[in-house]
Protein backbone atom coordinates (compact mmCIF):
# COMPACT_ATOMS: atom_id res chain seq x y z
CA UNK A 1 0.00 0.00 0.00
CA UNK A 2 1.23 3.37 -0.64
CA UNK A 3 2.41 6.07 1.90
CA UNK A 4 -0.13 8.74 2.55
CA UNK A 5 0.39 12.04 0.90
CA UNK A 6 2.20 14.40 3.26
CA UNK A 7 0.57 17.95 2.32
CA UNK A 8 0.22 21.65 3.02
CA UNK A 9 -2.67 23.66 2.48
CA UNK A 10 -2.04 27.11 2.57
CA UNK A 11 -5.00 29.94 2.18
CA UNK A 12 -4.20 34.05 2.48
CA UNK A 13 -6.43 35.05 -0.08
CA UNK A 14 -8.46 37.37 2.49
CA UNK A 15 -8.30 38.89 6.19
CA UNK A 16 -7.95 35.73 7.58
CA UNK A 17 -4.51 33.11 7.41
CA UNK A 18 -4.37 29.21 7.50
CA UNK A 19 -2.39 27.02 7.30
CA UNK A 20 -2.41 22.72 7.80
CA UNK A 21 -0.71 20.04 7.22
CA UNK A 22 -2.30 16.42 6.39
CA UNK A 23 -0.78 12.94 6.24
CA UNK A 24 -3.44 11.89 3.94
CA UNK A 25 -6.84 12.33 4.94
CA UNK A 26 -5.23 12.64 8.74
CA UNK A 27 -5.13 16.04 9.94
CA UNK A 28 -1.70 17.09 11.88
CA UNK A 29 -1.89 20.57 12.20
CA UNK A 30 -4.50 23.43 11.55
CA UNK A 31 -3.60 27.46 12.53
CA UNK A 32 -6.11 30.01 11.86
CA UNK A 33 -4.65 33.86 12.15
CA UNK A 34 -8.45 35.60 11.46
CA UNK A 35 -6.46 39.02 11.69
CA UNK A 36 -2.77 38.91 10.65
CA UNK A 37 -1.03 41.99 11.35
CA UNK A 38 -0.09 41.20 7.72
CA UNK A 39 0.28 37.97 5.76
CA UNK A 40 3.70 38.82 4.07
CA UNK A 41 4.80 39.21 8.78
CA UNK A 42 3.40 35.96 9.92
CA UNK A 43 2.76 33.26 7.13
CA UNK A 44 6.43 31.47 7.04
CA UNK A 45 6.45 31.48 10.41
CA UNK A 46 3.24 29.72 10.56
CA UNK A 47 4.35 27.29 7.55
CA UNK A 48 7.72 26.64 9.96
CA UNK A 49 5.28 25.70 13.30
CA UNK A 50 2.83 23.27 10.89
CA UNK A 51 6.53 21.85 9.61
CA UNK A 52 7.06 20.77 13.22
CA UNK A 53 4.51 19.74 14.30
CA UNK A 54 4.08 17.34 11.59
CA UNK A 55 8.02 16.52 12.19
CA UNK A 56 8.53 17.11 8.60
CA UNK A 57 11.17 19.13 6.88
CA UNK A 58 10.15 21.09 3.90
CA UNK A 59 11.35 18.52 1.54
CA UNK A 60 9.22 15.68 3.26
CA UNK A 61 6.09 17.59 1.86
CA UNK A 62 4.62 16.02 -1.07
CA UNK A 63 1.93 18.36 -2.51
CA UNK A 64 0.90 21.79 -1.70
CA UNK A 65 -2.96 22.91 -1.81
CA UNK A 66 -3.38 26.94 -2.28
CA UNK A 67 -6.15 29.18 -2.65
CA UNK A 68 -5.91 30.99 -5.85
CA UNK A 69 -8.79 33.16 -5.61
CA UNK A 70 -10.85 34.78 -5.63
CA UNK A 71 -9.65 37.33 -2.72
CA UNK A 72 -7.48 39.88 -1.98
CA UNK A 73 -4.66 40.92 -4.48
CA UNK A 74 -2.34 41.43 -2.35
CA UNK A 75 -3.25 38.41 -0.27
CA UNK A 76 -2.95 36.03 -3.36
CA UNK A 77 0.13 37.35 -4.80
CA UNK A 78 1.78 36.64 -1.08
CA UNK A 79 0.52 33.27 -0.59
CA UNK A 80 1.48 32.57 -4.58
CA UNK A 81 4.87 34.02 -4.55
CA UNK A 82 5.70 31.85 -0.99
CA UNK A 83 4.73 29.17 -2.38
CA UNK A 84 6.44 29.69 -5.52
CA UNK A 85 9.36 30.54 -3.52
CA UNK A 86 9.36 27.02 -1.56
CA UNK A 87 8.79 24.55 -4.74
CA UNK A 88 11.71 26.97 -6.26
CA UNK A 89 14.07 24.92 -3.39
CA UNK A 90 12.29 21.52 -3.46
CA UNK A 91 10.23 21.22 -6.71
CA UNK A 92 6.67 19.41 -6.02
CA UNK A 93 3.10 20.21 -7.46
CA UNK A 94 0.45 22.07 -6.57
CA UNK A 95 -3.65 21.92 -6.28
CA UNK A 96 -4.42 25.54 -6.88
CA UNK A 97 -8.33 25.62 -4.82
CA UNK A 98 -10.95 28.29 -5.87
CA UNK A 99 -11.55 30.32 -2.62
CA UNK A 100 -15.36 30.03 -3.39
CA UNK A 101 -14.84 26.09 -3.31
CA UNK A 102 -13.05 26.09 -0.52
CA UNK A 103 -15.50 27.95 1.27
CA UNK A 104 -18.75 25.89 0.11
CA UNK A 105 -16.79 22.45 0.66
CA UNK A 106 -17.71 22.33 4.92
CA UNK A 107 -21.04 23.48 4.33
CA UNK A 108 -22.11 21.19 1.28
CA UNK A 109 -24.47 18.36 3.24
CA UNK A 110 -26.44 20.91 4.71
CA UNK A 111 -28.15 22.55 2.12
CA UNK A 112 -29.13 21.58 -1.84
CA UNK A 113 -27.00 24.83 -2.36
CA UNK A 114 -24.34 26.23 -1.44
CA UNK A 115 -23.49 29.99 -2.16
CA UNK A 116 -20.14 31.20 -1.31
CA UNK A 117 -19.94 35.30 -1.44
CA UNK A 118 -17.38 37.74 -0.80
CA UNK A 119 -18.14 41.80 -1.19
CA UNK A 120 -16.31 42.76 -4.54
CA UNK A 121 -17.25 46.37 -3.50
CA UNK A 122 -18.06 48.28 -7.03
CA UNK A 123 -21.49 47.15 -7.37
CA UNK A 124 -20.00 43.46 -7.46
CA UNK A 125 -20.32 40.54 -5.33
CA UNK A 126 -17.67 37.07 -6.35
CA UNK A 127 -19.72 34.55 -5.96
CA UNK A 128 -20.41 30.82 -7.71
CA UNK A 129 -23.56 28.21 -6.99
CA UNK A 130 -22.49 24.80 -5.56
CA UNK A 131 -23.75 21.49 -4.99
CA UNK A 132 -22.55 18.54 -3.26
CA UNK A 133 -20.61 15.62 -5.12
CA UNK A 134 -19.15 12.61 -3.63
CA UNK A 135 -15.43 13.88 -5.09
CA UNK A 136 -15.20 17.52 -5.09
CA UNK A 137 -17.56 20.56 -5.13
CA UNK A 138 -19.59 20.81 -8.61
CA UNK A 139 -20.34 24.67 -9.64
CA UNK A 140 -23.13 25.34 -10.99
CA UNK A 141 -23.01 28.48 -11.49
CA UNK A 142 -18.79 28.84 -12.03
CA UNK A 143 -16.71 31.81 -10.35
CA UNK A 144 -17.27 35.26 -11.34
CA UNK A 145 -18.00 38.89 -10.44
CA UNK A 146 -21.44 39.07 -10.64
CA UNK A 147 -23.15 42.77 -10.82
CA UNK A 148 -24.97 42.84 -7.50
CA UNK A 149 -28.83 42.79 -9.13
CA UNK A 150 -28.38 40.17 -11.50
CA UNK A 151 -26.62 37.64 -8.36
CA UNK A 152 -29.91 38.71 -6.30
CA UNK A 153 -31.95 37.87 -9.09
CA UNK A 154 -30.17 34.49 -9.79
CA UNK A 155 -30.46 33.35 -6.50
CA UNK A 156 -34.17 34.31 -6.68
CA UNK A 157 -35.13 32.09 -9.84
CA UNK A 158 -32.98 29.19 -8.17
CA UNK A 159 -35.77 26.34 -6.40
CA UNK A 160 -34.54 24.25 -3.40
CA UNK A 161 -32.95 25.31 -0.03
CA UNK A 162 -30.01 27.76 -0.58
CA UNK A 163 -27.03 28.42 2.23
CA UNK A 164 -25.10 31.46 1.64
CA UNK A 165 -21.49 32.18 3.14
CA UNK A 166 -18.85 34.99 3.45
CA UNK A 167 -18.89 38.65 3.88
CA UNK A 168 -21.28 40.12 1.29
CA UNK A 169 -23.76 38.79 3.47
CA UNK A 170 -23.61 41.42 6.03
CA UNK A 171 -23.03 43.97 3.26
CA UNK A 172 -26.56 42.73 1.16
CA UNK A 173 -28.55 40.98 4.42
CA UNK A 174 -31.40 43.59 3.54
CA UNK A 175 -31.80 42.12 0.54
CA UNK A 176 -31.15 38.69 0.82
CA UNK A 177 -34.05 38.64 3.55
CA UNK A 178 -36.28 38.77 0.66
CA UNK A 179 -35.27 35.66 -0.86
CA UNK A 180 -37.30 32.68 -0.19
CA UNK A 181 -35.50 29.07 0.85
CA UNK A 182 -32.22 31.28 1.62
CA UNK A 183 -30.53 30.94 4.73
CA UNK A 184 -27.03 32.07 5.64
CA UNK A 185 -24.44 31.19 8.25
CA UNK A 186 -24.01 33.39 10.76
CA UNK A 187 -21.19 35.75 10.72
CA UNK A 188 -17.84 34.94 12.41
CA UNK A 189 -18.61 31.10 11.66
CA UNK A 190 -17.50 29.50 8.49
CA UNK A 191 -16.76 32.58 6.39
CA UNK A 192 -13.22 32.31 6.36
CA UNK A 193 -11.47 29.16 4.41
CA UNK A 194 -10.95 26.44 6.58
CA UNK A 195 -7.34 25.08 6.34
CA UNK A 196 -8.15 21.71 6.74
CA UNK A 197 -10.92 21.66 4.39
CA UNK A 198 -8.57 23.70 1.86
CA UNK A 199 -5.87 20.19 2.48
CA UNK A 200 -8.64 17.72 1.61
CA UNK A 201 -9.64 19.40 -1.42
CA UNK A 202 -6.51 19.29 -2.45
CA UNK A 203 -5.46 15.59 -1.89
CA UNK A 204 -8.72 15.29 -4.27
CA UNK A 205 -7.51 17.50 -6.70
CA UNK A 206 -4.45 16.10 -6.97
CA UNK A 207 -5.70 12.25 -7.24
CA UNK A 208 -7.74 13.29 -10.01
CA UNK A 209 -4.45 14.40 -11.62
CA UNK A 210 -5.27 17.98 -11.67
CA UNK A 211 -2.45 19.05 -9.49
CA UNK A 212 -0.04 21.77 -11.51
CA UNK A 213 3.91 22.68 -11.30
CA UNK A 214 4.62 25.98 -9.64
CA UNK A 215 5.21 27.78 -12.84
CA UNK A 216 1.92 26.86 -13.91
CA UNK A 217 0.37 28.23 -11.03
CA UNK A 218 -2.05 31.78 -11.85
CA UNK A 219 -4.02 33.46 -9.59
CA UNK A 220 -7.69 33.30 -10.43
CA UNK A 221 -8.47 37.41 -9.59
CA UNK A 222 -11.81 37.01 -11.85
CA UNK A 223 -11.72 41.02 -12.54
CA UNK A 224 -8.47 43.38 -12.65
CA UNK A 225 -7.44 45.45 -9.78
CA UNK A 226 -8.36 48.81 -9.15
CA UNK A 227 -5.24 49.68 -9.55
CA UNK A 228 -5.35 48.59 -13.03
CA UNK A 229 -8.33 49.99 -13.94
CA UNK A 230 -6.85 53.56 -12.78
CA UNK A 231 -4.06 52.55 -15.14
CA UNK A 232 -6.03 51.47 -18.26
CA UNK A 233 -8.50 54.81 -17.52
CA UNK A 234 -5.45 57.21 -17.14
CA UNK A 235 -3.69 55.48 -21.12
CA UNK A 236 -7.03 55.99 -22.43
CA UNK A 237 -6.98 59.49 -21.21
CA UNK A 238 -3.59 60.46 -22.99
CA UNK A 239 -3.90 58.67 -26.08
CA UNK A 240 -6.91 60.99 -26.28
CA UNK A 241 -4.74 64.05 -26.27
CA UNK A 242 -5.83 67.38 -27.19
Amino acid sequence: MAEPLRLLAIDTSGRSQGVAALHGEDLLHESLLLKPASHSETLLASIDSALQAAGWRLEDVDVYALTIGPGSFTGLRIGMSTVKGLCARHPKPVAGISTLAALAFPLLENAEYVVPCLDAHCGEVFSGIYSRDEIYPVALEADRAWPVELWLETLGRLSGRKLLVGDAVAAYGNRLAEISDLEWVEEGRYDHVSPAALGQLGLRLFQQGKALTAAELKPEYLRVSEAENRLHRKSEQEGEGP
